[in-house]
């Protein structure tokens, strides 16, 4: 028996000495870009579902076609605050809140190319902007209630088209909950909870596992000559979200920021493939975002038509709006919505 033990533990040696060594290298050591680097991924607990306080930088590449020769290399400097969101300091009393996904996160963008920090660069740093993403309306709720934000005068939820918008729901908190924080509040001390996410989410063996298979970005090819990939291609005009569903969950969220005395502002992703549908190729450019748009203005909620305004600015200009080898917008995207947000809080004050 004593030799079984002896024996075993010496052939997980080397499996406990790589874990370490994962917890500690860098987090993008294997991966190809932030996104996935910094996320919790397995069940340890976190206060937060990303990693706090990073200063990251690295050569990345889009998620449609990793390890291919189609791979565009960017370079991506990324900063977390205490709450794992991206942004280059926590702002406790910001004017301005923006709620979303990977595309307020800015995945594949450099820091400065946010959207956050595009609407505070356009205004010489007289806007407070605080970027909550991804995250949602719930989260929002929750920090509103515990004091860690102060109430803003606006919030700007972004949801990409082929999402379903998350329901509602006010923040309650428990004694089953406040136990759970506790816990999560003394992992977290010293990112010692990040240290233990790297060490068990194995993404060396994966990285090795996948470069052994050969795998790759599985992006589906544009039409040819137009070096551009989509996430679903064609397929993607058959996922129509529930159009009502989707009115009445954005105008539950306008009737909370008016209950909170708060401005709402609701601002649509549109799919790539909804962009560049003529790329795809599609027959003719979805309606679904146009549909929605004539919705939520006869429920007399703001919005942005934002494919509206993809669609003027490609009128004018050959200049792409979204990476070629990503699902996501480009530096030049988030500009164009930057501005436009600001002349409306300007119309709108």
């Amino acid at each position: 028996m004593y030799r079984f033990i002896v024996k075993f533990c010496l052939f997980l040696t080397p499996f406990g000495v790589l874990s370490v060594l994962e917890g500690i290298l860098p987090a993008t050591t294997f991966t190809h870009r932030h996104y996935e680097a910094i996320k919790f991924v397995t069940s340890i607990p976190s206060a937060t579902a990303w990693y706090p306080n990073v200063v990251s930088e690295k050569i990345a590449v889009g998620d449609l076609c990793h390890h291919t020769k189609a791979a565009i290399q960017k370079t991506e400097h990324w900063i977390t605050d205490q709450y794992g969101f991206r942004n280059d300091t926590f702002i406790n009393t910001p004017r301005v809140v923006i709620i979303g996904d990977s595309f307020i996160q800015g995945s594949g963008l450099n820091q400065s190319e946010t959207l956050a920090n595009r609407m505070i660069a356009h205004t010489g740093g007289q806007l407070t902007v605080y970027s909550m993403a991804p995250s949602n309306l719930n989260q929002f709720d929750q920090f509103l209630q515990k004091g860690i934000l102060k109430k803003p005068d606006w919030v700007i939820v972004a949801v990409v088209e082929r999402n379903q918008p998350t329901p509602f729901k006010p923040y309650q908190e428990n004694q089953l909950i406040r136990l759970k924080n506790l816990v999560k509040n003394v992992l977290s001390f010293q990112n010692f909870n990040v240290f233990l996410d790297k060490m068990f989410r194995c993404y060396s063996l994966k990285w090795a596992k996948a470069r052994i298979r050969g795998e790759n970005g599985r992006g589906i090819p544009g039409a040819r000559g137009s070096g551009m990939f989509f996430l679903r291609g064609k397929a993607q005009q058959d996922e129509i979200p529930d159009l009502r569903g989707v009115s009445e969950i954005i105008q539950g969220y306008d009737l909370y920021c008016k209950s909170r005395g708060i401005n709402f502002l609701f601002l649509p992703m549109p799919n790539k493939e909804s962009v560049y549908f003529e790329q795809v190729p599609l027959a003719h450019q979805p309606k679904y975002l146009a549909q929605l748009d004539c919705e939520l203005v006869a429920k007399e909620i703001r919005t942005i038509n934002t494919l509206e305004l993809y669609n003027e600015y490609r009128s004018q200009s050959s200049q792409l709006l979204y990476h070629l080898d990503d699902t996501h917008w480009n530096p030049t995207a988030t500009d164009l919505v930057a501005k436009k947000i600001l002349t409306l809080l300007k119309q709108d004050p």
